[in-house]
């Protein structure tokens, strides 16, 4: 990689020959240490992108960076340059040791970060580890909150038939603001999934696809499974495909909202959901919760399931 003694403001590339970074870990390596002075776009080469065998995770973005802020982001895309495109730019899991492989591909704990036009897959052959999920976002000690954190025209490969858990997990402290627009999620028991307290702000989940999604059972027996299950402040979630056709085993849930207290709003409209599904939309008071808003409207919900919609 080459030394840059100033703050990054501009593009760099990553990967390919004589790139300014080898690795996407050296460029966030190189965003904590010299921060940044303005927009930075980190363009990757067309390749296949794995640490210790497909072992290890591949980005970790952790830490102060100086400068970063709602002006100065830092996105993640191809390098058109160089032909990149989300089906040659590549970040793979291939858990060879379920003792010691890492379940986390992508884990970002920085605010004001974007990912577009990337693959993030799991490889058919990688054995099967819990908690296996392609972006983790989540606080630190650092950061309570990340804030504005979006995802756009990705690919999330799980692996065949089933075996990838998650493609998007935001853990922990909830996150500010959040889009998820134009992405493909492809065999996965959770596309989408927020574990814990509200997501603050506005979470916009728009235009994406969900397909041949898995379910399974806890260790009590419980089913598990949801191609979007979120809680939020403000939710749209608009025009996505949910399709359980293709899939190993039928899926669990479609749409499921947590409803805790200090949910606003909710916007569930002109999605279409098919395939075999035990619930298509399903929205529950959590704990008595309550939203000030609800609309569901225009949703196509053609399942073969027990229930197509439910307000609970």
């Amino acid at each position: 990689a080459i030394s840059f003694s100033q703050p990054l403001s501009g593009s760099y590339t990553i990967g390919g020959n004589s790139p300014d970074f080898t690795t996407l870990q050296e460029a966030a390596n190189t965003l904590e240490l010299n921060g940044v002075s303005g927009p930075v776009i980190f363009n990757i080469r067309p390749g296949v992108y794995m640490e210790n065998g497909g072992n290890s995770t591949v980005l970790i973005l952790d830490g102060v960076v100086a400068g970063l802020s709602e002006t100065n982001r830092v996105t993640f895309q191809p390098d058109d340059a160089a032909g990149g495109n989300v089906d040659n730019i590549i970040l793979l899991m291939h858990i060879t040791n379920q003792s010691t492989g890492n379940p986390f591909l992508i884990q970002v704990k920085l605010d004001f970060i974007s990912f577009k036009n990337i693959t993030f897959q799991e490889s058919d052959s990688s054995l099967h580890i819990v908690g296996s999920t392609f972006v983790r976002v989540s606080n630190s000690s650092f950061n309570p909150n990340v804030n504005e954190f979006s995802v756009e025209g990705c690919n999330f490969k799980g692996s065949a038939p089933y075996g990838t858990e998650n493609g998007i997990l935001f853990a922990a402290q909830p996150p500010i603001d959040v889009t998820i627009r134009g992405n493909t999620f492809s065999r996965l028991l959770y596309g989408i999934y927020k574990a814990g307290g509200i997501t603050q702000g506005t979470l916009t989940i728009e235009e994406n696809k969900f397909l041949a999604g898995w379910r399974t059972t806890s260790g009590s027996g419980n089913a598990l499974g949801g191609q979007i299950q979120v809680t939020g402040q403000h939710l749209i979630i608009r025009k996505n495909l949910i399709d359980f056709e293709g899939s190993f085993n039928s899926g669990y849930r479609g749409i499921y909202i947590d409803i805790p207290s200090g949910t606003e709003s909710i916007v569930i409209e002109q999605n279409t959901l098919r395939g075999s599904v035990r619930d298509g939309i399903y929205l529950w008071g959590f704990i008595g919760g309550f939203c000030d808003s609800v609309v569901i409207a225009n949703n196509l919900i053609n399942i073969n399931g027990s229930i197509g919609l439910s307000v609970a």
